[in-house]
């Protein structure tokens, strides 16, 4: 009986690991997101004025900053669609929220020494991590 409390401890500890993970991936991915949104906003908002000629720059170098900046927008815009951080960080937190559940399925196990459930837990780990790999591959695919 022991022998599988520490087996599910173990599983806690691997469910743990990969919460963890998730979490760090899904921040990443939520700030890389709003970051090149805002940036990608602000680079459009500023080729407008330059190029409008509304703050009364005149001259060659207002012109070619508006181009110069114009020429990388679609390469952040770009990276942003390809990328997709937006969906990558929602997939992420969607895993890191089944993640959580399991944890607590498991530490309340653990509070009650009740180790009958853990090919159950296992079971469910596996699946939760094998659906996370199949949504990150969709992704990439698109």
């Amino acid at each position: 009986m022991e022998e599988y409390k520490t087996e599910l401890s173990l599983l806690l500890e691997k469910v743990r690991a990969k919460h963890a993970d998730q979490k760090k991936q899904a921040a990443f991915h939520k700030n890389l997101h709003r970051n090149l949104w805002i940036l990608s906003a602000a680079l459009s908002f500023v080729i407008a004025l330059l190029a409008s000629n509304e703050l009364g720059f005149d001259g060659q170098w207002a012109k070619r900053l508006s181009a110069v900046l114009a020429l990388i927008l679609p390469f952040l815009t770009g990276y942003l669609v390809l990328r997709q951080p937006d969906k990558l960080w929602i997939a992420e937190i969607e895993t890191r929220n089944q993640l959580n559940d399991l944890m607590e399925k498991i530490e309340l196990d653990l509070l009650r020494n009740d180790t009958s459930r853990y090919a159950e837990h296992e079971a469910r780990y596996f699946e939760i991590m094998e659906t996370a790999t199949k949504r990150w591959l969709a992704l990439k695919r698109d």
